[in-house]
């Protein structure tokens, strides 16, 4: 079977102003396709042909049945007054627009809006790309247009392909509602602004450091996927425009009452947005504990960074932090006095080390004296055991990963493979390709380790890894170890495991590792929850799950909120998260919830430089003091990366102490 497809050209009459409609001009290509058909009204034939108030080329897609029996097509499905297109996530539906006319329509350096009527079938936990060029691999990333769990829209763009500081997404504020039709828009104006309608009603808008163009890439236009994943949405598609112009709000607001869609939906905004991202809202005290011009941080948020007094703050010191360290490259390692006016005292120095993670340093569990550190010797990495009173220092055989709650144990990994197949959780290598060889390798893994005797064995091999199966599990698939953690008892660790085509698995195992079980995909960030349970963050999913250690995979939603490192205080009552930058400014919040109530409240609010994102990024990674009542942050937001002093006591109150 075969399509037509009429490319509408408005053309300016002579002296006519932009916003007027010139003279129709129909031009007409017809392609063989086993998809669902597109279909262009005549000129005059439709009241949504009559809203296009622009001068230049617009396109619109609407659709008629076609038997083409190709598995990942939706179905075209009666729609309101016409035809529309039902995908559904489970059967992996998409269409591509590619191979159309669309890209000499949009070729990605101008303005576009995208306007379609859709109607939700399902709002479940994850993202429903509605028309995406978004694939996340660096340098195919565009746009997309979509909404959320929650019913709202989102609009994303990239102007480089990167998730860097020329990215940004922004979210509407209206509540789309299962079963029930809306006419939706997105808007890009270069530089100047971006926006999101429902029903003709403005449901966000930005307009400061907009990107200057969308970047243009291979990857290819999607209805209802998202390219490259498998991202799908649960929707009816109607009938979808494509303007390579920024259409105004009021032609927008005509469109949309051409089509009978006019009611204002609810709010819909979480109430992690209403209290948070509050104006009104008062932050807690903060003090910076280092300061500039050289980069100072900590690394991640599940290690002791403070002594058990709380007056010495172990950190991190460098004489850049704009590139990703090499083999050769040193950090410096101290303590800030917090009773000596934040006097830094120096300590010793690494090898081994990142902005991520730092080089795993931290106190040793039960110890006023003894902090353990990562470092380089020659072409290997070890542990390095330092009393900070005398100054004697031993060294361990492995680098350490997570210290045991007895503090004699730890899980150690191979930061060599990460870092090579992942630079951001790894160490820098002389050569990266000699740890890519292999793509499971069975000497290699995490290893359990003594902390007094060095003794060590491997007691999970990536090989073991590769023999639990995964969606699109490949032969050839790179695998790799990246984060544990103990359980609160010590009986059991959980450990994340990524490769090529593995999605952020996260599985548990026993101490001596047997009894390895999956608990999740798609994972972001974890705390355990008791000796039982795992709290893990899904962004699919838009939030904080949390699951039983049983192998079940069955999680209940905890938090609505943004991606962020999150800890759980003692007795968890509360609940400490930052976000992954937000908005246009880049802002990162930092916030606690309450968790028999709900109550969030926010402590703090940190703009993170444009220079500060991928390897080299600057996660605020909230760590807690012994007592409970201080949070350390890392934090661009005065323009270097330092460490800064947030006061909770006065919230908290008498909280458990670590």
């Amino acid at each position: 079977m075969t399509a037509g497809v009429v490319k509408e050209r408005r053309r300016r009459k002579p002296g006519a102003g932009a916003r007027t409609t010139g003279a129709v001009w129909g031009m007409v290509w017809v392609l063989a396709v086993s998809l669902p058909v597109f279909m262009w009204a005549e000129p005059g034939k439709r009241d949504g042909i009559l809203m296009m108030q622009v001068e230049d080329a617009a396109m619109h897609f609407s659709w008629k049945s076609d038997a083409s029996g190709q598995t990942d097509a939706p179905k075209v499905t009666s729609f309101r007054d016409g035809q529309g297109l039902l995908f559904v996530s489970e059967g992996k539906t998409r269409f591509e627009l590619n191979g159309h006319p669309g890209r000499e329509f949009w070729a990605g350096r101008g303005p576009l809006t995208l306007a379609m009527v859709v109607q939700p079938t399902m709002l479940e936990e994850t993202q429903s790309p509605l028309c995406s060029k978004w694939n996340p691999r660096d340098g195919l990333r565009s746009f997309e247009f979509g909404f959320s769990g929650d019913g709202r829209l989102y609009w994303q763009v990239s102007a480089s392909g990167l998730a860097d500081g020329r990215r940004i997404k922004m979210d509407g504020r209206h509540g789309l509602q299962r079963g029930r039709p809306y006419a939706v828009a997105a808007v890009f104006d270069p530089g100047r602004r971006m926006a999101l309608y429902v029903n003709g009603h403005l449901s966000g808008e930005l307009t400061r450091r907009i990107p200057d163009r969308i970047h243009e890439n291979e990857t290819p236009v999607l209805l209802g996927a998202r390219p490259g994943t498998d991202v799908h949405a649960d929707a009816i598609l109607g009938d979808v425009w494509i303007h390579p112009v920024a259409l105004e709000g009021e032609a927008i607001q005509k469109w949309a009452a051409s089509l009978g869609l006019t009611e204002e939906p609810p709010d819909g905004r979480t109430e992690w947005e209403k209290a948070v991202l509050d104006p009104d809202a008062k932050p807690a005290p903060i003090r910076a504990l280092t300061q500039g011009p050289k980069p100072h941080w900590f690394g991640y948020y599940d290690k002791f960074q403070t002594d058990p007094t709380d007056r010495y703050v172990l950190s991190l010191e460098a004489d850049f932090d704009l590139r990703v360290p090499g083999p050769s490259d040193v950090a410096r390692i101290g303590m800030i006095d917090t009773q000596d006016g934040d006097k830094w005292i120096p300590l010793a120095e690494t090898g081994a080390w990142n902005f991520q993670q730092g080089c795993m340093l931290q106190w040793r569990p039960g110890s006023d004296r003894e902090i353990l550190y990562n470092d380089r010797e020659g072409d290997r990495f070890v542990c390095r055991v330092l009393d900070v009173k005398t100054g004697a220092m031993r060294t361990l055989p492995l680098a350490i990963d997570q210290v045991h709650p007895d503090g004699r144990h730890a899980t150690c990994q191979d930061f060599a493979r990460a870092g090579a197949l992942r630079t951001v959780v790894g160490y820098a290598v002389r050569d990266p390709e000699e740890f890519r060889k292999v793509p499971a390798p069975d000497d290699t893994g995490i290893w359990l380790m003594d902390l007094d005797t060095g003794e060590h064995k491997l007691i999970v091999s990536v090989a073991d890894i590769a023999k639990i199966p995964y969606p699109k599990q490949k032969p050839g698939d790179r695998l790799y170890v990246a984060h544990t953690q103990w359980s609160p008892d010590g009986k059991r660790f959980l450990f994340f495991n990524r490769g090529d085509t593995i999605d952020s698995r996260i599985t548990t195992a026993n101490m001596d590792g047997s009894d390895i079980r999956v608990v999740t995909y798609m994972a972001s960030h974890y705390d355990w929850w008791d000796a039982t349970r795992l709290l893990i963050e899904i962004p699919r999913r838009g939030g904080f799950f949390l699951f039983n250690d049983d192998g079940s995979m069955k999680g209940e939603r905890l938090v609505a909120a943004p991606p962020g490192h999150h800890t759980l205080l003692p007795g968890r009552e509360w609940f400490l998260s930052d976000t992954i930058p937000q908005g246009p400014d880049r802002v990162q919040h930092v916030y606690l919830m309450h968790i028999p109530t709900k109550r969030f409240i926010p402590l703090g609010h940190f703009p993170q430089g444009r220079q500060y994102w991928g390897d080299v990024r600057c996660d605020n990674h909230p760590r807690l003091s012994r007592d409970a009542r201080k949070v350390i942050i890392d934090s661009t937001h005065e323009g270097t990366r330092q460490m800064y002093m947030i006061d909770i006591s006065g919230i908290v109150g008498e909280a458990p102490a670590q």
